[in-house]
């Protein structure tokens, strides 16, 4: 008697083993990481209030925080599809007007007095591959594509002589698209510590000195159900 317990006690610890070892396909993630806008320059219309004439300049960022919060999918043989939405701030930090139209823009940097900052908000559809590497550090990469909105604020520049210069604001929205590579360390059956670096480009600016490109090293935890 005591023995047909015992065999239908192991009976039922097997059949519960797989139940309990498995794992939703589902996870949620954050992350933190520092914005590096890299330098813009090109044509621009540099305007008195009264007047605009063509100019050229150069524009330098300081760095800025990244945010970002997902909830992906495990769709098998490594790969990963998330939904993610993103927040950037960062401020510009110099700017090198030169106008033939305004003789005393030569060129001379104009430090950030006041405004400045940028604000960004994201969405983004990405695909990530694990690589096939066995144990807790496991490496990827991937990718994705989406929409973000921009508002930045007016801003006053002063050069080394006092003389001040300023640029508009305003709003703008465009296509965004990321590659990215990172490591996942695990740290236990559902957690992973995930450091990793981010390339941004977006798309459609209205201004013809480029597109923005950014820089991120972020580091992040994802939680798997």
């Amino acid at each position: 008697m005591h023995l047909r317990r015992i065999c239908c006690a192991a009976a039922m610890g097997l059949l519960l083993v797989p139940a309990a070892r498995a794992q939703s396909r589902w996870y949620v993630s954050g992350s933190l990481g520092t914005y590096f806008r890299e330098n813009e320059s090109g044509p621009e219309g540099i305007t008195n209030h009264v007047v605009t004439g063509p100019g050229t300049a150069t524009d330098t960022f300081d760095p800025g925080l990244l945010a970002n919060l997902a909830v992906g999918y495990r769709l098998g043989a490594g790969l990963r599809l998330e939904a993610e939405a993103g927040y950037a701030q960062y401020q510009t930090a110099t700017t090198n007007p030169q106008s033939a139209f305004f003789p005393p823009l030569k060129g001379q940097q104009f430090t950030r007095e006041t405004g400045g900052g940028h604000t960004i908000l994201m969405g983004t559809l990405n695909l990530f591959y694990d690589l096939p590497v066995p144990g807790r550090f496991v490496p990827y990469i991937g990718g994705g594509l989406g929409g973000a909105h921009t508002e930045t604020q007016h801003s006053r520049f002063l050069d080394a002589s006092g003389n001040g210069f300023l640029e508009g604001g305003g709003e703008s929205t465009r296509g965004v698209a990321l590659v990215e590579g990172g490591l996942n360390i695990a740290l236990g059956a559902h957690a992973a510590l995930v450091p990793a670096y981010r390339y941004l480009h977006f798309f459609g600016l209205s201004s013809s000195r480029g597109d923005e490109v950014a820089h991120i090293a972020k580091i992040g935890l994802r939680y798997s159900f």
